[in-house]
């Protein structure tokens, strides 16, 4: 069994290295011969669209790229555990009752504060992670109960309480388990599961550190499919920063992982490039400016306001520029919206400065646009809504004329017709 951990700052191709090796599978073996993990929902979007793109191919990808609870999750549903996962606020709503339920002592005030049942399933989450079992902590406050004072000793009595009857007479006297519950319940079954037995390839990404669970995980991983990678982020370079990454290096060392450095794989051609690779570095090269990235410092906000409006006025009149095609971005627009109205209408610059979702932008609705027209049936104002788009490079006078001639001809709808010489044309609209 093969394990490495591909090790490198931010930017040095690791993620792609990590895909090729996806590549080397025909699609149609991904979802029985892969598994890509990483932390979040978000990142598996993010993942699978780069895959996809890089694949020239789509679909819909199921467990190919997933999280380490999904990941779980197959154990469980492959042996049969019919036990209901609950969500996150339906644990809130039980753990409220279970103090309500609860004569409290040390507790008592505590929890008539709105935030305790947030906290107190913060703390029995932290204690599942890290495979500490109710028994477990009885035990703990059993032997270390001479040495703690009383004031702590009721606390964790008290602590040990509720987490237990939350544990046995709310999850399991109902046959219910937490996110938490679900990765203890897949460890119970690992070692006679048959999930990987046809899995050659694992991934895992964007984990600085590993809980206990999850070590358990790896371990077991690691121990039974040919390849398994662990992406992982790290500067020699910045020991305050990478610290706790150190631990996740030994624990992959303990495990036999090999060490597979990366270099950035894109070529840096501008100082843009250089920014972008070396932005998490303390020891990067400096490289001579080549424009690409200016300065810009007002040391006021209506100062820095009539800069970027006269380096816009720059940009239009010596570049060529059309102000629509640049942005201005501030980490709170909000700050910053009148002074720019104000002072760019003064100089002269057309400006809508608003904090609106991005898919109400006027790039993402004419891809929007694109969109509902090749799903749509190629409808005739779809098609001509995009061709008169002041974002493209068309002819807006030769797409209005075209608009006229399809009315002409009486074209609503479908590809081909627009694929079609119309009567009384010469020429054709081009997709």
């Amino acid at each position: 069994m093969a394990l490495e951990m591909i090790v490198g700052p931010a930017g040095s191709g690791k993620s792609d290295y990590a895909l090729e090796k996806i590549l080397q599978y025909q699609p149609a073996e991904w979802a029985q011969s892969v598994r890509y993990i990483v932390p979040t929902i978000r990142t598996v979007r993010q993942v699978e669209e780069r895959l996809l793109q890089k694949a020239r191919v789509s679909g819909i990808l199921g467990n190919v790229v997933t999280t380490f609870y999904s990941f779980a999750n197959e154990f469980i549903t492959q042996a049969g555990f019919s036990g209901q996962l609950i969500s996150d606020i339906q644990k809130s709503i039980m753990l409220g009752r279970l103090v309500a339920d609860s004569s409290l002592s040390y507790f008592k005030q505590a929890a008539e504060y709105p935030g305790f049942v947030a906290a107190l399933g913060e703390i029995i989450g932290e204690m599942k992670i890290s495979l500490v079992t109710p028994e477990d902590l009885d035990n703990a406050l059993r032997n270390a109960s001479g040495e703690l004072d009383q004031t702590s000793f009721a606390k964790i009595t008290e602590l040990a309480t509720l987490y237990k009857r939350y544990q046995k007479e709310i999850l399991e006297g109902h046959l219910i388990h937490d996110r938490e519950g679900l990765m203890w319940r897949a460890l119970e079954i690992l070692p006679g599961s048959q999930v990987l037995d046809n899995v050659k390839e694992v991934i895992f990404a964007g984990f600085q550190t590993f809980t206990p669970v999850q070590k358990e995980f790896l371990r077991f991983v690691s121990s039974k499919v040919n390849s398994v990678s662990v992406l992982v982020s790290y500067d020699k370079a910045r020991p305050e920063v990478f610290a706790p990454v150190e631990d996740t290096l030994k624990f992959l060392i303990e495990l036999g992982a090999v060490e597979k450095k990366q270099i950035p794989d894109a070529t840096v051609t501008t100082s843009l490039d250089h920014l972008k690779h070396s932005i998490f570095s303390a020891s990067a090269e400096k490289v001579e400016s080549d424009g690409s990235i200016c300065l810009i410092e007002g040391g006021i906000p209506v100062i820095e306001a009539q800069l970027v409006a006269d380096e816009i006025r720059r940009l239009v009149r010596d570049n060529g520029y059309s102000p629509s095609d640049i942005a201005v971005v501030g980490r709170d627009i909000e700050q910053y919206k009148d002074r720019l109205e104000r002072i760019f209408g003064d100089s002269g610059i057309d400006i809508e400065a608003s904090s609106r979702p991005l898919s109400e932008t006027a790039v993402a609705r004419l891809l929007i646009d694109c969109l509902d027209t090749v799903s749509g049936g190629w409808k005739r104002e779809q098609v001509f809504r995009i061709l008169k788009s002041e974002l493209l490079s068309n002819d807006i006078s030769q797409a209005c004329h075209a608009e006229v001639n399809a009315r002409q001809a009486g074209i609503l709808q479908g590809r081909e017709k627009w694929l079609e010489e119309w009567p009384d044309q010469k020429d054709r609209t081009q997709e």
